[in-house]
């Protein structure tokens, strides 16, 4: 079970706060691997792009990554 609790107000708003959460990972986690696609495209290593992106800007989801689509990208 979480550990963080809201209250979002009426009935059915915790579940579209949850909704709306996860459409912003998904698109998040979505262009990280576009990223990383074009990346490998253009013919950067993608161990030094993923140190790049881990360091820069992009870090906040550049976790995910790895985890989600694996060292590829993809």
């Amino acid at each position: 079970m979480g550990a963080n609790f809201f209250n979002c107000g009426a009935t059915g708003m915790g579940q579209t706060a949850k909704v709306a959460n996860n459409l912003a990972l998904a698109i998040q986690m979505q262009s990280i691997c576009e990223a990383m696609l074009f990346g490998e495209k253009m013919g950067i290593d993608l161990k030094v792009l993923t140190e790049i992106m881990s360091k820069a800007t992009s870090r906040s989801t550049n976790q995910l990554l790895e985890l989600e689509c694996g060292p590829s990208g993809a």
